[in-house]
């Protein structure tokens, strides 16, 4: 799949800005930015982590490399994400929950395709996906193969009927073709995330980051990655307004 793509300037080890994203009410926020930061020790190189939160937050941690950042307003997920990319130091920029759906030493992955693509996107993996979907994977690579002269990279992990669903409506709305369009485990080059402002409010900005990098040709990777579900599982109620704004109104440019 990558064979085809233009030539990129190699930047796998880079400066890297790592961006915690936490959950209200989240309890351990501290062990995991601990593990982020014993993580880039291994890693090397000059590094900082962003946490933005949504409510106040005091850390004894005392790292010169983290920042604690308060997102006051305009509130939610979106809000944070673009906060973020306005003030990362680094041309590295990689995207995470600020809790224990994924794990540190699973991010050399993302960083295995990052030099040949513009956005490396994890594929969560709670569970294979089922025989029966399995087997028709293998009759549609097989028969794009044959016609088509082309295979899709076989379905790594099942998120249910509802995020078949979703990644469909997604592909058909937005263009969007990666098998898990919401995964929060992402590494970006910076300058894609500094060419458009994030409008969403909630969750729906990492699918919009997506379909607008998409819409100005950068390419793309996707790797599987382990993935624990949070408890409590909450739904997006933002999720169908910022569909519907992204969708009639999409906005390119400068972020400010």
């Amino acid at each position: 799949m990558l064979a085809a793509v233009p030539e990129r300037p190699k930047i796998a080890d880079a400066p890297l800005s790592v961006v915690l994203l936490a959950r209200e009410g989240g309890t351990d926020l501290e062990a995991v930015v601990k593990d982020w930061l014993a993580w880039l020790d291994q890693r090397g190189g000059d590094a900082e982590v962003l946490i933005i939160v949504r409510e106040f937050v005091h850390s004894p941690l005392t790292d010169s490399r983290v920042r604690i950042i308060h997102q006051v307003a305009p509130n939610g997920c979106g809000a944070c994400l673009q906060t973020a990319v306005l003030l990362a130091r680094h041309p590295l920029l990689l995207t995470c929950t600020g809790d224990r759906q994924f794990q540190p030493a699973d991010a050399p992955r993302l960083f295995a395709h990052i030099d040949q693509v513009d956005i490396v996107s994890g594929c969560r993996v709670p569970a294979p996906p089922p025989l029966w979907l399995r087997a028709l994977g293998l009759v549609k690579r097989i028969v794009t193969r044959v016609l088509l002269g082309y295979a899709d990279e076989p379905r790594a992990g099942w998120l249910g009927w509802r995020g078949l669903g979703r990644r469909l409506r997604l592909r058909v709305v937005f263009g969007v073709k990666l098998h898990d369009a919401e995964c929060v485990l992402r590494l970006y080059r910076t300058e894609v995330l500094r060419r458009f402002p994030i409008q969403a409010h909630g969750s729906f900005a990492h699918v919009e980051v997506l379909a607008k990098a998409n819409h100005l040709g950068c390419w793309m990777a996707e790797t599987p990655l382990p993935w624990t579900p949070p408890e409590p599982e909450q739904p997006d109620s933002l999720w169908a307004a910022d569909v519907k704004l992204v969708r009639r109104r999409p906005e390119f440019g400068s972020p400010t």
